[in-house]
């Protein structure tokens, strides 16, 4: 569609361009690595971001909800065991503690003055110095005593190993859960070494080898189905951020010829069923293959760049706009008349104009525009406006040319 007239040559003159271009090219390419990258990021950074913040809502909903049903489970079993007399020195101090600590951080978490990170770790900490104050007292009395290992309490080991893989990463988690370990298995080396002197209890010596077993398979299940699920939810995430990319034009970041073609068939459908309005605008910037030749493809990129930010940020939000391909764009305007349509399109025009994308020279456009009407499908309203384009390019450029339904369209 691009001609050559002998006034886009008088606007870039060609010793302008010799003193400029290599600057430019380079500070081009240097921007336009820059500004694709951080679009990039962004859209990704934000499609996690979204997904990371409802893990984190359920988790702090689930920490709501659980954290005052601890405190009662507590509090019950200090009352229980209180009142049949088994309740053990260590457990008459540490269940209300716990009870309170857990109370202090629920109001800390409720009021959002800890994060849901900060939770898990104090309560994880608490947790295992409890458990690991507790294990000593029973092998120590086990030791001096030469009784039997209570059973009943090791039987809620297997509880530690599982709430740091719910509350820590798979990292830190393993970490607690390998040093929570090593300090039972010392603590056992010195319960089974102590017993020679007052006799090997062979009860203690087998329910220790079981623990320890049984440690081992809970640390590498819990492991490996954490690294499952976090290798799955990453998988996931990736998934869809990869979707998105593939219907997003790699240089403006907007959406491409895939998603624009779903975006039209899904319009149709809905202005079909409901008899609303819909219109179609395409446009492609004018002599873009001289500001190719002259100024080198970075600089012609850059304008691509400039021009699809612009013309998005001056559209509805319930517009879809992409890029169609090259130099053109095309615009979905929603609940919109042929007549509104042409204002929209004028509009768009004249702020290419004036917005001076290319400091040497104004950038102009052509449009087509053209309305649906009930039977259209997606090919036809794109050939009616790549029709429009065609004349308004054919008419002088730098123009909107509207294409009515009933036209006769080129085979």
């Amino acid at each position: 569609m691009d001609g050559n007239p002998a006034k886009f040559t008088q606007k870039f003159s060609t010793s302008a361009y010799c003193k400029a271009c290599k600057k430019k090219y380079t500070e081009a390419t240097k921007r336009l690595k820059v500004l694709n990258g951080l679009e990039s990021m962004k859209k990704t950074s934000l499609k996690v971001k979204a997904q990371t913040d409802t893990v984190q809502a359920a988790k702090r909903l689930i920490f709501l909800v659980s954290t005052p049903l601890a405190v009662i489970c507590l509090l019950f079993l200090w009352g229980v065991s209180f009142y049949i007399g088994e309740l053990a020195w260590l457990d008459q101090y540490a269940y209300p503690i716990m009870a309170y600590f857990f109370c202090f951080i629920f109001v800390l978490l409720w009021s959002k003055l800890i994060s849901i990170k900060s939770f898990g770790y104090f309560t994880y900490c608490l947790t295992f110095i409890y458990f690991s104050i507790k294990i000593y007292t029973v092998l120590q009395g086990a030791i001096f005593d030469g009784t039997q290992i209570e059973s009943n309490f090791l039987l809620w080991i297997p509880f530690i190993y599982i709430l740091g893989f719910s509350l820590l990463d798979i990292r830190r988690a393993l970490v607690g859960s390998l040093i929570f370990f090593i300090l039972i298995a010392s603590m056992g080396v010195i319960i089974l070494v102590q017993s020679d002197s007052i006799g090997v209890n062979p009860h203690n010596f087998y329910l220790l080898i079981e623990l320890y077993l049984a440690s081992m398979f809970y640390v590498i299940i819990l492991y490996m189905m954490s690294y499952i699920r976090e290798y799955y939810i990453n998988s996931q995430m990736m998934s869809d951020v990869n979707s998105k990319l593939a219907m997003t034009d790699s240089l403006t970041m907007m959406d491409n010829r895939r998603q624009l073609e779903i975006y039209i068939d899904e319009e149709i459908k809905r202005s079909d069923r409901h008899r609303l309005p819909l219109a179609i605008i395409m446009f492609d910037i004018d002599y873009f293959k001289h500001i190719n030749d002259r100024y080198g493809h970075a600089i012609g990129d850059l304008v691509l760049v400039k021009t699809a930010r612009l013309v998005r940020n001056s559209l509805r939000s319930t517009d879809r706009f992409g890029r169609w391909g090259g130099d053109e764009f095309v615009c979905v305007a929603t609940n919109t008349d042929e007549d509104t349509a042409n204002f929209l399109a004028e509009r768009l025009r004249k702020e290419l104009e004036q917005a001076h994308i290319l400091n040497s020279s104004p950038i102009t456009c052509s449009f087509g525009v053209t309305r649906f009407v009930s039977g259209d499908s997606t090919d036809d309203l794109i050939r009616r406006a790549d029709l429009g384009l065609f004349r308004a390019k054919a008419n002088g450029r730098n123009q909107v040319n509207t294409i009515s339904p009933d036209a006769t369209l080129p085979v």
